[in-house]
């Protein structure tokens, strides 16, 4: 599965993959296509979470849109509401 890197004598790491000592083709080719396997697992994850997130923002754009307007909107006229209610008696 995972090798972790090798240190040599004379100070240099050694490259990870493919494992330098094997115990014949079978391994390594089989290690090399469960390598492959994972990292184009990886990736094709990888590219679906990209796909769903731009669709999810896509869809949601007609929600989104409107709610991010009346957040604005009630921010922008609090004071003016508070003011009003102060000057009126009236609980808010």
């Amino acid at each position: 599965m995972g090798h972790l890197p090798t240190q040599k004598k004379s100070g240099q790491i050694t490259s990870t993959f493919p494992p330098d000592s094997t115990d014949g083709q079978a391994v390594q080719a089989s290690s090399s296509i469960e390598w492959y396997f994972r990292t184009a697992l990886a990736a094709s994850l990888f590219v679906v979470a990209i796909v769903g997130t731009v669709g999810a923002l896509y869809a949601g754009r007609e929600v989104a849109l409107p709610l991010a307007l009346a957040i604005m909107l009630k921010l922008l006229f609090q004071p003016v509401v508070d003011a009003v209610c102060s000057r009126l008696r009236l609980r808010t």
